[in-house]
């Protein structure tokens, strides 16, 4: 079985929009998703991130890595709440023991910064994806966004830059429902 590591970085998000406050759309710095090596990115004075409060944390049911292609795939990861930890400053670490064949760490500085590493088979890779979307949500807070056509788009690579802030949260609005308005991936 083929795995993909997952390097998210999120970057300045939109102020203004009409939105529940749990749900942060953002505008992504850069996105790499790569077939079976190990990739560490990172992306730092960005605005726009949320974390979860520690109440918010304590009464999640649940926290999904959701991402999304423009060729049509759709993939889903639970994520262990238990990984997750919260430090008197706002900063959320996630941390997988062993080697998960997953997720493995994330780290969202509220409104400034949020990293995604992981060995992942999320999305298959093998073609081209035309263009990615995901969705982090814990609990009720969710962060968002859309990466149109990559840099680099190989089928083992998918690279790409200045992600945009969709307009809300919604499976649409990133791109993982087919034929969707949201125009994610006309970029």
């Amino acid at each position: 079985m083929k795995k993909l590591l997952v390097a998210v970085v999120v970057g300045v998000g939109l102020v203004g929009l009409s939105m529940p406050a749990s749900a942060a759309p953002v505008a992504g710095k850069k996105i790499l998703l790569k077939q079976g090596k190990k990739i560490v990115t990172l992306a730092k004075k960005q605005t726009g991130i949320e974390a979860p409060t520690q109440a918010q944390l304590d009464s999640a049911t649940g926290a999904f890595l959701t991402v999304c292609s423009a060729n049509g795939q759709v993939a889903e990861e639970t994520l262990d709440l238990s990984g997750f930890s919260l430090n008197p400053k706002g900063i959320l670490k996630y941390k997988v023991k062993g080697k998960p064949l997953g997720v493995k760490k994330i780290l969202i500085k509220p409104g400034k910064t949020m990293k995604i590493v992981g060995k992942n088979p999320v999305i298959p890779m093998g073609e081209e994806l035309g263009g990615v979307g995901y969705k982090l949500a814990i609990g009720e807070v969710e962060n968002c966004t859309v990466f149109g056509a990559g840099k680099k788009d190989t089928g083992t690579l998918f690279k790409a830059k200045d992600g945009t802030a969709p307009t809300d949260c919604s499976d649409a609005m990133i791109g993982c429902v087919p034929g969707s308005p949201s125009g994610a991936f006309l970029r």
